[in-house]
This record gives structure tokens, C-alpha cells and sequence, in this order.
């Protein structure tokens, strides 16, 4: 079958109408997401930083990355010129991108997953085709296990999406851990404190 084929028949079978997550009896956890989540980051070989603000987001983000560099920023409310992804021919000129900056829709304290849906990607390859990853994400959106995470899910609105927790890692290559194989080399998490 060609790629075109594969693609329609999926489309074809493709359920409709919306489906919503099986309830799940859970309490939700007590004690600080944040905090929690701020200590998980070194675990999963992700850098960290706090911002008090979306201003203040930028500000951190040309602390460590300036020059020429190609750049795609999803995020309205900072203030970095990058490709305009809308105005892409092909998603092949997204080759070489030195870095991709995009809001978290929620983080999970216990594994340092972030939640990235389509709401916040325009093109699915995007975190993991560039050099660098830059994932934002509210303090208020942190949540302390899959559990929550999963219950939240039921009320976000999305055809794709997924947990990204750190730079793409991999460990069987002699038994020794390798951080960006297969996806960024390096990846940075910027915590909004507060929100506008």
C-alpha cells in the first residue's frame, strides 16, 4: 500500500464523535507540585529555570541562547523572532532548527513529564527534530502524578499529543546512558510563576 492509502483508511476508520476518558476513583494528591517537580528536572537530565513572568521568560531564554540562530517560538507571549512555521512549503525546512520553544499544556511532578497537545503544536515533528527544546509551562498546570494528569486529560481538546520528559535519551549503546540520539540534545524547562 502506497502512504496515501494507509493515510485514508486510517481516516476512514478513525471513530467519531468524542470519547472521554473511564472515570478513575483517585484522590488527588496533597503536598507541593512544584517543588516536586523542580527537584525531578536534574533526573531526567533537563535544565530548569523559574520565570515570574512571560517577560521574564524571554529574558531567560536570550541568557542562554543568541546569534544566528534558527528558531521557531510557539509562544505568543514571548517576545523571540524565529520561523514563521504557518508560512512552511514543506516541514523539510524545519531541517538544521537550532531550537523550538513551545507552552507545556500540564507537568507531572512525579517524572518531570510534560504534556505538549496539538493546541500547542503545529507540526508534530517539531520537538523532536530541533537541537535545543524549550518547554514552558504555568506553575499552576503541575500536577503530582499520572493519575491527576490523567484525570485533567479528559477536559483538554486534542487529536494528538504527548509526554516529553527530558532530552531524548537512550542506554543501550555499551551500556551507557547517551542524551540526544535520537531527538534534542538538550532540553530546558521554564517555570511560569506567575500568570497574566
Amino acid at each position: 500500500m502506497s502512504r496515501k492509502e494507509i493515510l485514508e483508511n486510517i481516516a476512514k476508520n478513525k471513530p467519531s464523535g468524542e470519547y472521554k476518558l473511564p472515570d478513575l476513583n483517585i484522590n488527588t494528591q496533597k503536598g507541593k507540585a512544584a517543588e516536586k517537580f523542580e527537584g525531578i528536572m536534574p533526573k531526567v537530565s533537563a535544565k530548569f529555570e523559574k520565570a515570574k513572568d512571560y517577560i521574564a521568560v524571554t529574558e531567560v531564554i536570550r541568557k542562554h541562547f543568541s546569534g544566528d540562530i534558527r528558531i521557531v517560538n510557539l509562544i505568543e507571549k514571548v517576545n523571540i523572532q524565529g520561523i514563521d512555521v504557518s508560512k512552511l512549503k514543506n516541514i523539510k525546512e524545519l531541517d538544521l532548527l537550532d531550537l523550538a520553544i513551545i507552552k507545556g499544556d500540564l507537568a507531572v511532578a512525579e517524572n518531570g513529564a510534560i504534556w505538549v497537545s496539538d493546541k500547542n503544536l503545529p507540526h508534530r515533528i517539531l520537538p523532536f527534530i530541533c537541537e535545543n527544546l524549550i518547554l514552558v509551562i504555568d506553575k499552576k498546570n503541575i500536577v503530582n502524578n499520572m493519575h491527576e494528569a490523567y484525570r485533567l486529560q479528559n477536559n483538554l481538546d486534542y487529536d494528538y499529543g504527548v509526554f516529553i520528559a527530558g532530552p531524548s535519551k537512550t542506554a543501550d549503546i555499551e551500556q551507557s546512558l547517551v542524551v540526544g540520539a535520537q531527538g534534542p540534545r538538550n532540553m530546558m524547562v521554564i517555570l511560569v510563576e506567575n500568570q497574566d
